[in-house]
């Protein structure tokens, strides 16, 4: 059995320097629309350089909605940060801490609190 057609449909805002100089924002809106759910999210995040330029970092927060076919209905939201720094000119480290909380009500009602972190580096070689 086939799923029939699924339509996936996003979109996405980029500013430059909308809090301060050097900063990038970016506002995406997206809405799945699929035989066994429908979902709604919305992320919000920008990207911060400091004045060294070695320091960046990207705050982010994800909200979002899920019907489920089977009448559950899933809320989630989700915070993080980004930190990279810029040891050489090919070389970095990054940090990603992130939170996320969800809630689903159908059948039974579950709560989820989740808690991430990784750790790595990028080699440009």
């Amino acid at each position: 059995e086939g799923t029939g057609n699924e339509f996936f449909y996003s979109a996405q805002f980029i500013g430059y320097n909308v809090f301060n100089a050097d900063e990038t924002s970016r506002y995406q809106l997206r809405f799945d629309d699929t035989r066994t759910f429908k979902r709604t999210r919305l992320t919000l995040s920008t990207r911060f350089r400091l004045k060294n330029k070695k320091w960046r970092f990207r705050p982010q927060i994800t909200l979002e909605k899920r019907n489920n076919s089977n009448g559950g209905v899933t809320n989630k939201i989700k915070a993080g940060l980004k930190l990279d720094y810029k040891i050489k000119r090919k070389f970095k480290l990054e940090l990603d801490v992130s939170y996320e909380s969800g809630k689903t009500n159908f059948p039974v009602n579950i709560t989820e609190n989740n808690y991430y972190v990784s750790a790595g580096f990028v080699w440009d070689f």
